[in-house]
């Protein structure tokens, strides 16, 4: 049973209270593992087995180190023993907890070997060294030394903070030993505490890593000063986001109680300056979790400021989110999610285009085109296009332009229906700005929007496009002038290779193409006026022959018959055969009454009203009459009673409402409808 447990230990692994997720590498005598606690604490494990477990490779290892098995066992003991007592010490690495069971578990905060020490700043490096002799100054005051490796592979580790700290206490004895520190600082000292007076004077880093340890006992101004340190000099960016950057949030929440002065505004973009070094860091072995820290860091404090009734923080908070968004547009960081900025920053943002601070208007205004892409159709087209048509009568011509770049930029995501009413309405205002730099705005918005196809080259939207862009051919700029022309120009060329290759009318006349003649004649199915008349009037020399010849006759009234359908006449069947009897007096002979019989016009086709004729009625000759005398009596008026009837009160009846008619209010000044 004993050799059972055994084995299956063996395999398994022993049992103790962490996970061990990753294996990093060997350490001196230790294997050195990442794990996580129970409550997901991120940890390192410095393990090694019991010399009854010891593997070959073990054995071969320690050879290589110069020790046996044993040797390589007393080792560890000795690091255990120093680590317990030194292990919470600044600038030691802190431990968790030591698990003796099948071997030596030494359980501390999450690090990593310092395998970057030469690609460090000198600024750096002496931060690092720094924090090491701290470490060993309290152990010389105990009287404790560490004979460690000239490179301090084994020795040194960084932590999740960026810190350098201490430990290998392997090499830990009693007694005051300052040669191996000598050989790793590279100076002859002879007290670790009299080299710290001196050591690293002058550094930035140093000076500010001493007051960010005493952060708990300062006031306000003297954060402030702390924290724009932090932000400027070059940290690594594990301790700008883990120390800086966590720091800041916490005062950021306490001044919100009582917020003094530009607090928050300062504390916002000194928060902003870590994380844009976050995003553009070159550091080796930045991990996801650094990044992810910093981003949720920020938006915490981001999405807590937009509500705040201080002007000085909504107008970083606007210059911020350009940068936000574009820095992070080509990266796999991303700050803000496109759902972030469309139910949290949006509706918050929109707010600064109504503001009555002109410098806030316009910051905001500013901002619009760079969450363009982000925000959804409905806010595009029904509310963000409503304040933009607010914002075009805005006494600032730089509003007005800034309106005028927004409307081309959103082309692509307005609706295709309002699209070209939106753009032909605001780019007419512009047209007939006061302002210049507004109208050369507008003439340049047109021809970027008929270069992109937003104003369309069809028949709906032909005579707007050149309707709007002929307001320039009046301007008194000659730039604007130009311009206007051009796009004409171009306009209709594109309208002609469209629409220049039809040939639908080219079978009615051969001379069709020639549409600059000289002179227009009007003809009926080839019958000249002149020729007309003449047939007519030639009717009247011999009226006897119309009433013998019925032939003739018969021809006039047919032709006369088919003349009718050209007045569109409603009048009853005696009036037309009164008609018929008067026309059929004027024969029309020869060549005359061919014509007419070929003269066909439909009048059963469906009366379309093309807009010019909406209220033309039928003309009828109007007779008047001679007056006569009447010889009736005459009346007495006076007899008569003149008194109107008025109306009374019925019992029972009610009086009817009139209708009332409600006018259709454009309510964003772009008359579009919408």
């Amino acid at each position: 049973m004993n050799f059972l447990q055994a084995a299956i230990t063996s395999f398994t692994g022993p049992s103790i209270p962490y996970s061990q997720t990753e294996t990093q590498e060997n350490c001196h005598i230790w294997t050195h593992t990442f794990g996580l606690s129970k409550d997901n604490q991120l940890v390192s494990i410095f393990a090694i087995s019991h010399p009854t477990r010891f593997t070959p490779d073990d054995n071969l290892r320690f050879s290589r180190l110069g020790l046996s098995g044993s040797q390589a066992w007393d080792l560890a003991q000795n690091a255990v023993k120093w680590h317990k007592m030194f292990g919470q010490l600044p600038g030691v690495l802190k431990l968790i907890e030591v698990i003796d069971k099948e071997g030596l578990w030494i359980i501390t905060e999450r690090c990593s070997k310092n395998t970057t020490l030469q690609s460090k700043s000198k600024e750096e490096k002496e931060w690092g060294i720094y924090q090491i002799l701290t470490a060993l100054k309290f152990l010389e005051e105990r009287k404790v030394s560490i004979n460690f490796p000239a490179n301090g592979d084994s020795c040194i580790f960084i932590n999740s903070l960026g810190e350098w700290k201490l430990s290998g206490f392997q090499f830990a004895h009693q007694g005051i030993d300052t040669k191996s520190i000598s050989e790793f600082i590279g100076k002859n000292i002879k007290s670790v505490s009299s080299h710290m007076e001196t050591f690293g004077s002058g550094n930035a880093l140093i000076k500010c890593y001493c007051k960010m340890n005493e952060l708990m006992v300062l006031d306000s101004t003297q954060k402030l000063e702390v924290f724009k340190s932090v932000s400027i000099c070059n940290f690594p960016i594990r301790y700008s986001v883990n120390k800086g950057l966590q720091e800041m949030s916490y005062f950021f929440d306490q001044s919100l109680q009582n917020p003094q002065g530009q607090t928050l505004s300062q504390l916002i973009y000194m928060m902003y300056l870590i994380l844009q070094r976050c995003i553009f860091t070159n550091e080796e072995n930045l991990d996801d979790e650094v990044s992810n820290k910093a981003v949720t860091l920020f938006k915490q404090v981001y999405f807590k400021s937009f509500p705040l009734a201080d002007r000085s923080v909504r107008l970083v908070l606007v210059k911020i989110l350009p940068q936000i968004l574009s820095s992070t547009s080509n990266l796999t960081i991303q700050v803000l999610t496109d759902y972030e900025i469309q139910d949290k920053v949006y509706p918050q943002l929109t707010t600064g285009l109504s503001d009555t601070e002109p410098l806030l208007r316009h910051a905001t205004l500013s901002t619009i085109p760079n969450i363009i892409p982000h925000i959804t159709d409905r806010q595009l087209n029904n509310d963000l296009l409503r304040h933009l048509a607010k914002l075009q009568t805005d006494k600032n011509p730089q509003m007005r332009c800034a309106v005028i770049d927004n409307l081309v930029l959103m082309g692509a995501k307005m609706h295709a229906n309002t699209r070209t009413g939106v753009l032909i309405t605001a780019l007419g205002k512009g047209m007939r700005d006061s302002d210049y730099d507004v109208r050369l705005a507008a003439v340049k918005a047109i021809a970027k929007s008929v270069n992109e196809e937003w104003l369309a080259v069809d028949k709906d939207t032909c005579g707007k496009v050149l309707g709007t862009a002929g307001i320039g051919l009046m301007d008194e700029s000659a730039i604007i002038r130009g311009l206007s022309k051009k796009i004409i120009d171009n306009y209709i060329k594109a309208a002609q290779d469209k629409y220049g290759s039809g040939d639908s009318d080219l079978d009615i006349d051969e001379n069709a193409n020639d549409a600059w003649g000289d002179e227009i004649d009007i003809q009926l199915d080839g019958v000249g006026l002149e020729e007309m008349g003449n047939g007519l009037l030639s009717s009247i020399g011999d009226l006897s022959e119309v009433f013998t010849t019925h032939k003739t006759y018969d021809t006039a009234a047919n032709s006369t018959s088919n003349i009718r359908g050209m007045n569109n006449s409603n009048s009853n069947n005696s009036n037309n055969n009164n008609n018929n009897n008067k026309l059929g007096s004027f024969a029309v002979r020869g060549s005359l009454s061919n014509k007419f019989d070929n003269l066909k016009i439909d009048d059963t086709e469906d009366y379309k009203d093309d807009g010019w004729g909406f209220d033309d009625e039928e003309i009828k000759p109007v007779t008047l009459k001679k007056p006569t005398r009447s010889s009736a009596p005459k009346i007495n008026r006076s007899s008569l009673n003149t008194t109107a009837k008025r109306p009374g009160l019925s019992l029972g009846k009610k009086s009817t409402a009139s209708k009332i008619i409600k006018a259709e209010i454009d309510d964003d000044g772009w008359g579009d409808g919408w």
